[in-house]
Order: structure tokens, then sequence, then C-alpha cells
């Protein structure tokens, strides 16, 4: 079976799971350009180049699709965790499959892990499903879930979605006739927008529970916070509930590393965090 793979590096173990199948052949890696420091495509670039496996990262065009089918007898285009909506070429014989970290129909959208979090939702998993015109919407081939527990954070979670797809990648392309053919039509479903700064912002009058969930759901991707006169990122803090009398906001102690703020009740330990000075 000859796919072609657009991607980055949040779900790269698919691709090398898909590389070392016998009955797999990878033609083309898709991916675009990143950070680096938030978003990663090295290893899927590594994996690529490794494999001599010819490598893009302009957007995938309609002509790139025709090509893949009609040229280079493709049989499936691969995406996972993709920048770019592929575009669906009927009239080449086009089947697509996408990798989407949530239970679908819940949860669709461009990063939706947060939302697991931040909802308080008590289970997650990966679902793969055919590629149409609408985001996220083509039927269901084959779906996994999991337990989200009361600590969870975004890398963890991101980790265990990781691995599940990997799984359910091998599961499906090793018989990938029969799961086409048998894949369930989508019904219902929620779309969780792209976080707004205020999602993903948080301050001292808040719950102890609201600011840790809020820090928990975006990790290392920084949440925001507002003391001392400046705007802070967060990327992880210890939060309890304790009884005092402090105003919230107020710096109730310094170590060389870390602040001690109150919260309306209780206390924030900022261990990692740094100045935002992205307004100036």
């Amino acid at each position: 079976m000859r796919i072609a793979y657009c991607g980055y590096d949040f779900f790269y173990t698919c691709l090398k799971k898909l590389l070392k199948m016998e009955t797999v052949e990878v033609i083309r890696v898709f991916t675009f350009d990143t950070d680096n420091q938030y978003n990663y495509n090295k290893y899927v670039t590594k994996l690529a180049e490794e494999n001599q496996i010819p490598i893009t990262t302009r957007k995938i065009s309609e002509q790139d699709v025709r090509e893949l089918f009609l040229e280079h007898h493709c049989d499936c285009i691969v995406t996972a965790g993709y920048l770019y909506r592929i575009p669906v070429v009927n009239d080449v014989g086009f089947r697509g499959v996408n990798i989407h970290p949530t239970l679908l129909p819940q949860g669709r959208g461009r990063w939706p892990l947060p939302f697991v979090i931040l909802k308080g939702l008590d289970k997650n998993g990966v679902t793969l499903h055919k590629i149409n015109d609408q985001f996220d919407e083509g039927d269901i081939l084959l779906q996994r879930s999991f337990p989200v527990n009361e600590r969870e954070d975004l890398e963890t979670l991101s980790c265990r979605c990781q691995m599940m797809a990997e799984q359910l990648v091998e599961t499906v392309f090793s018989d990938f006739e029969r799961y086409w053919k048998n894949a369930v039509p989508q019904t219902g479903g929620e779309y969780w927008d792209y976080p707004t700064l205020e999602e993903m912002s948080f301050d001292f009058s808040m719950s102890v529970k609201e600011i840790d969930r809020v820090i928990r759901a975006y990790g290392k991707f920084d949440s925001c916070v507002r003391f001392a006169g400046k705007d802070w990122l967060v990327w992880d803090a210890n939060c309890w509930h304790e009884n005092h009398n402090y105003q919230p906001g107020t710096i109730v102690h310094t170590t060389n590393k870390e602040y001690l703020i109150a919260a309306k009740d209780g206390f924030v330990c900022l261990r990692f965090y740094e100045e935002d000075k992205s307004n100036g």
C-alpha cells in the first residue's frame, strides 16, 4: 500500500510505525515550517531523510493530490496534525485518513487537547477517520478511549494520545480495506475552537482548582497571568487550598526561583515562568 504522509512531530511515531510495516510504502512526506520551540518537525524530517523519501514544507495542493494518485499510484493520504486542509479530489480515486486526538465527534478542531482538561472530561482517546470536505467529520475507521486522571496535564495527555495513535495506525493499516469499507458515519458532535488569549489566562481571584486546571491544560504552551505590574507566561505551578487573610494576587513569599502568590482560597507556587515581553 502506497501512502503519502502529512504531519509534524506531534504524531511522528505514526510515521515511524508506517515505515516499519512491510505492507506499507511511504512515498512522500509533507510537513510545514515550525519554530522548533513549541512545535517541531525534526523527527519527521529525519525519518524522511533516513528513508530517502521526498519531503516538502510547502502546503499540499490539489495538483499534488492529483499527481500522487494518478502518477505515483498513491493509495491513501495519511494526515496527523497537519497544518493545512487536504484537497479532496474525488475524480482520482482519493482516499485519506486523519489521526485525531479526541473521541470524535466530540472535540473537532485543530487544538482540542487543552479542552479535555478544561472541560473536566473523564475520558479521551484517538480517532482515525476518513478525510472529506468537512473538517474532522469523516466516517470513523477506528477509535479507542482511555480514562483521564484528575492530575492530567497537556504533556501527559499528549503522550497518551501519541502512544495510542501508533497502535491504531498499525491496526488499521494491517487490514486497511476492511476498516475502510466498514467505517461508521459521525453524527452530532462538538467543534472546539482554537483557544483565545482569555481562555489561556487566569487571575488570582479564581479558586486554586480553576487556576490549576488552566495551567495543566496549556502546560509548556504557556498560560498567562498578570501580577507585580507585569504580564507573565506560566508553564508549571503547584496550587493548593488553604485558608488565609491575604488579598488575591499578593506575593506572599519568594525564593531564588519561585513566587508564592495568594489566590482566592489558597496559594499558587509559580515554578516555571517568564515575563511576557511580547507587548513591548
